[in-house]
């Protein structure tokens, strides 16, 4: 393993089922701290490790220029301003829909309820924003709560 990097579970499968993926982390932070493992993290939450030789030679040069996944990593103001990212903007796209339709669910379920929206304006643009913005956050509250969830379980 010394002549290319690992992801933790690609060391994980070489180790066995025995070792869990907090186990396995938590090894490799302390031979992070130690100087022997090194670590580069890339935008798609990625870390790929890989030992680090005083000379560098433990690392391949693939992984110095990775592209990322995402493509609202490349996206700039000016290439959004100018339409140029096509797959950036697509992906904006996506994300206003699957907004959109959680806010129609919402409201529906709200008017079902007889309950009003959490904020009102004298705009309706004000309201809807408003309202987007309290459901983003709403959205990466449930997701944080459900990610550790999932670690809990994964740990025990």
């Amino acid at each position: 393993m010394s002549d290319r990097s690992f992801s933790v579970p690609e060391l994980r499968e070489r180790i066995g089922p025995d070792a869990s993926e907090a186990t396995v982390r938590e090894r490799l932070a302390e031979l992070r701290d130690r100087g022997v493992v090194a670590a580069e993290t890339y935008p798609s939450s990625t870390t790929l490790y890989y030992v680090d030789f005083p000379d560098g030679t433990g690392r391949p040069a693939a992984t110095d220029s990775r592209p990322s996944a995402n493509p609202l990593d490349r996206l700039s103001a000016r290439e959004f301003l100018l339409l140029r990212d096509s797959e950036g903007i697509r992906t904006i796209v996506l994300a206003g829909y699957q907004l959109s339709l959680v806010c129609f669910v919402l409201g529906l379920a709200l008017s079902v309820g007889g309950l009003e929206a959490p904020f009102r304006g004298g705009h309706g643009l004000w309201t809807a924003g408003w309202n987007l913005l309290a459901v983003c956050v709403a959205l990466r509250i449930a997701e944080l709560a459900a990610t550790r969830i999932r670690e809990r379980r994964g740990r025990t």
